[in-house]
């Protein structure tokens, strides 16, 4: 796999706006967004979760998870708490607004150790779920081509929880 994109470039050769310091962006400006003129969004997919060492991002676990028991991907985007960072706040109201509006929604694989997109290691977003703690969100992953980077294996009935809250299905055909 190649990581060999910028950001910016990645987001704007699969429709969106360039984000800029943002994790995720629409085809639109976030007002126009938020006033339903969107038609499509587009969000970073870390290869690896992360936390920031004196300002600089270091991998903590591969963040791209599938489920043993019936092969789906998901990747796990948690609720930003207290003193989140604005982007880290700014990407969950946008992937909630996306699931509000019923938008396609596409992930690009970034790599935490260079900042740079992978546009082999593209993803539709079928669905989001929360979980059931409400502690964080999955976004399931639909793999465009082959998925050539690190997986993680885990039962999506433990990390879900006791309860599903599915809060949106964007199942789209964006090939």
């Amino acid at each position: 796999m190649t990581f060999n994109v910028k950001h910016n470039e990645a987001f704007e050769a699969l429709g969106a706006l360039a984000p800029g310091q943002q994790w995720s962006s629409f085809d639109t400006l976030r007002p126009d967004a938020r006033a339903g003129k969107a038609k499509l969004f587009v969000t970073t997919v870390w290869n690896h979760h992360s936390k920031f060492v004196s300002g600089k991002r270091v991998p903590t676990e591969i963040a791209i998870c599938r489920d043993g028991r019936e092969g789906s991907l998901w990747y796990m985007v948690p609720r930003p708490g207290k003193d989140a960072r604005k982007t880290h706040v700014a990407h969950w109201n946008a992937i909630e607004l996306a699931v509000k509006d019923a938008l396609p929604m596409i992930g690009v694989l970034k790599d935490v150790r260079t900042g740079l997109c992978s546009m082999s290691s593209i993803f539709n977003i079928s669905e989001v779920r929360y979980q059931a703690d409400k502690s964080a969100m999955w976004l399931r992953l639909v793999p465009r081509a082959p998925v050539d980077c690190a997986v993680k294996i885990i039962n999506m009935d433990v990390a879900l929880g006791p309860r599903d809250y599915t809060i949106g299905n964007t199942a789209r055909d964006l090939v």
